[in-house]
């Protein structure tokens, strides 16, 4: 499934609501899940990440600098970073950095499939 962008680019980075949760997680798991409100915001904060990463051009980012760059929790940062890497606007750079908990993280930068979904355009 695809999703609308603020910049009118339909970015595959929607998660079904099935698929976030799993038959044994509690009723109010599921039903938080699969609230629109809280879909808004992992998609303003997809949004938020993939902008931090186009600043970023080439150089790549590890979770706790696009935390600072993007203002959002560094552990939501490393959450939805995974799901734009599976989305393909993401990729490692096989780097890793000193994040702000002293230990070694993973560096992404930014696709070409990724500065489409930012940008609106071919780049």
């Amino acid at each position: 499934m695809t999703q609308p962008s603020l910049f009118g680019y339909e970015v595959p980075v929607e998660t079904p609501a099935h698929a976030r949760f799993r038959k044994t997680d509690p009723i109010t798991s599921i039903e938080t899940v699969t609230n629109p409100t809280i879909a808004r915001r992992l998609n303003a904060n997809r949004q938020a990440i993939l902008r931090a990463f186009a600043s970023a051009a080439n150089d790549g980012l590890n979770a706790s600098q696009v935390a600072e760059k993007a203002h959002i929790d560094r552990i939501e940062v490393s959450r939805r970073a995974s799901e734009l890497e599976k989305a393909g606007l993401l990729e490692r750079t096989g780097e890793r950095t000193e994040l702000d908990t002293k230990n070694k993280g993973i560096v992404r930068r930014i696709t070409a499939d990724g500065l489409i979904a930012v940008r609106g355009a071919k780049p």
